[in-house]
């Protein structure tokens, strides 16, 4: 890794800091200073995605999370951001796209479910409630237990004109438990990034490199 890389690596484990305070404006500065350096570092776009969301800045935010998909395109999380802060924005066609492509994909079954939910309200609301049960029918069966895809289900029968249909599924609510963490609680914490900088790495580096400069210079020894 270049000197550049482990710069901006510490530059944007420092704007995670101050995002974390919270202290937004600060960490948008930093990370957008740390692209200026290095455009493509993936965790940098993550984390001034987020803090663009998390500043009501939807359309900002989404393009550079399509920005982050596209640095690093096996991170499913960059890909949901985008498509929910796209939907947000008012280009809810581009995020419907997102969101199936989601579902089919090999994605984290907290991403696949959020994807689902959102792409089921989508369709309700559209008067494609048919659509949204196919979606949530088969999204339910290959992910963790959740209760919202199963309310949303429930919802989703009902707009359908099938209310014996969701009744049975309400009846089984309690036996569809969340099992681990929900998925919207996940959406809602900080995105997951690169591992933490190695401070002790980036010490002994520095170490080194006095070292060697020194010598260039000729201050070492008995000079």
């Amino acid at each position: 890794r270049s000197e550049c890389d482990f710069a901006t690596d510490v530059m944007t484990e420092q704007a995670n800091e101050l995002a974390l305070v919270p202290a937004m404006r600060a960490a948008t500065d930093l990370l957008r200073r740390t692209l200026q350096l290095n455009p493509g570092h993936g965790d940098a776009l993550m984390a001034l995605g987020a803090s663009q969301e998390r500043q009501g800045l939807m359309v900002e935010a989404a393009r550079v999370f399509r920005r982050a998909a596209r640095a690093q395109p096996d991170h499913h999380e960059a890909s949901l951001r985008m498509a929910v802060n796209l939907a947000r924005g008012g280009q809810a066609a581009s995020a419907r796209d997102v969101y199936r492509e989601l579902i089919a994909a090999d994605a984290p079954s907290w991403v696949r479910t959020v994807a689902a939910q959102e792409l089921a309200m989508d369709l309700v609301n559209s008067g494609k409630p048919s659509e949204a049960i196919r979606v949530l029918t088969e999204v339910r069966a290959s992910v963790d237990a959740n209760q919202r895809l199963t309310i949303q289900l429930a919802h989703a029968l009902e707009a359908a004109g099938e209310t014996e249909q969701a009744a049975a599924v309400l009846d089984t609510i309690r036996a569809d438990l969340d099992s681990g963490p929900s998925p919207r609680l996940r959406y809602a914490e900080w995105p997951a990034l690169g591992p933490r900088v190695d401070h002790q790495g980036l010490q002994r580096r520095a170490e080194e490199g006095t070292a060697v400069l020194a010598e260039a210079l000729g201050l070492t020894g008995g000079g």
